[in-house]
């Protein structure tokens, strides 16, 4: 299988291109979920990480948010995903 390396698009940022998205349904089945590659834009955001899925350069189909943080009551890693779009 080929390697698929990020273009580095500015220091904070990396964008994977010709990225194709599948959906996996609770029964197992997989389905794509678009009928074209996506740009995959994986940026810095002080409190965790910003996912983007693009077509082109500037239509945005799909924006998300994973935020890091450390649980008060354990000292354990969270993971919150919230969706932008």
């Amino acid at each position: 299988m080929k390697e698929i390396l990020p273009d580095i698009a500015y220091k904070m940022a990396a964008v994977y291109r010709m990225v194709n998205v599948s959906c996996a349904e609770k029964s197992g089945d997989i389905h794509t979920k678009f009928d074209f590659p996506v740009n995959l834009v994986v940026e810095y955001d002080p409190q965790g990480i910003s996912v983007k899925l693009k077509r082109g350069k500037h239509l945005l189909l799909l924006c998300f948010k994973i935020f890091i943080g450390v649980c008060l009551f354990c000292d354990c890693m969270l993971s919150v995903l919230s969706d932008v779009l």
